[in-house]
């Protein structure tokens, strides 16, 4: 299917409120992405933003400073704070602190703006992916039934549901497909040209978080693409 042209980002143009309006930045660009790609893209970050968190026992990979999944700790939280939509929020919760963490390092970048990354991949995709998740969260099915790539369950009653298998994440970014990446300052570029497609962009930019001589980054490693004129 045809993905939608992901274009540079910019600074949203305001309304008399301060604020751009949904609506008009979708007629603005007349671009319908589909759900299944959407789907996609969000269980290829919400599986990194799983995998990257640092404050469970024992630690994934510790990119973020994040325990929502846990059943001993974040998990066992949310459940009694929101117990029906408890695990749509943990999920909401380590996207955010990936997406907080991405843009600190692509604040280190002279021109951040003129880069795509995992986490940011353009005002109007960021925009459609909030709002379906919040369309998952309102919907309450269990995530791995709409989103069964998902590498985990959440379940404060089982403490295998959340159990982080390197190699099995490995496999999972391998299976996103080729892609290569040169060293900027910031952490990782891709080389060549930059898809269009939105699903073949996020498969690119995950795959590039593949471990390098069998060891993951030891800090998120900011897999990051030009944006296309």
């Amino acid at each position: 299917m045809p993905g939608a042209a992901v274009r540079p980002l910019a600074s949203r143009r305001s309304t008399s409120q301060g604020v751009h309006s949904r609506a008009s930045l979708c007629e603005e660009r007349g671009v319908t992405i589909p759900n299944s790609t959407l789907d996609h893209i969000l269980t290829v970050q919400l599986n990194v933003a799983w995998a990257g968190e640092h404050d469970c026992q024992p630690p994934r990979l510790a990119w973020w400073r994040c325990d929502l999944s846990s059943p001993a700790s974040g998990g066992d939280f949310l459940a009694r704070l929101l117990p029906t939509t408890w695990k749509w929020a943990a999920l909401i919760g380590i996207r955010k602190a990936a997406q907080t963490v991405d843009a600190t390092k692509r604040r280190s970048l002279a021109d951040g703006d003129a880069y795509r990354s995992l986490f940011d991949l353009g005002p109007l995709l960021n925009e459609r992916l909030d709002e379906r998740l919040n369309e998952h969260r309102t919907n309450n099915k269990p995530p791995k039934e709409v989103l069964p790539e998902l590498l985990f369950r959440l379940d404060i009653d089982d403490d295998d549901a959340s159990a982080f298998d390197k190699q099995e994440f490995a496999d999972f970014l391998n299976g996103l497909g080729p892609t290569r990446f040169n060293p900027s300052p910031a952490g990782r570029l891709l080389v060549g040209d930059t898809p269009s497609a939105p699903e073949l962009l996020a498969n690119k930019l995950g795959a590039m978080l593949v471990p390098s001589n069998g060891e993951f980054a030891k800090s998120w490693p900011f897999p990051h693409a030009r944006a296309r004129a």
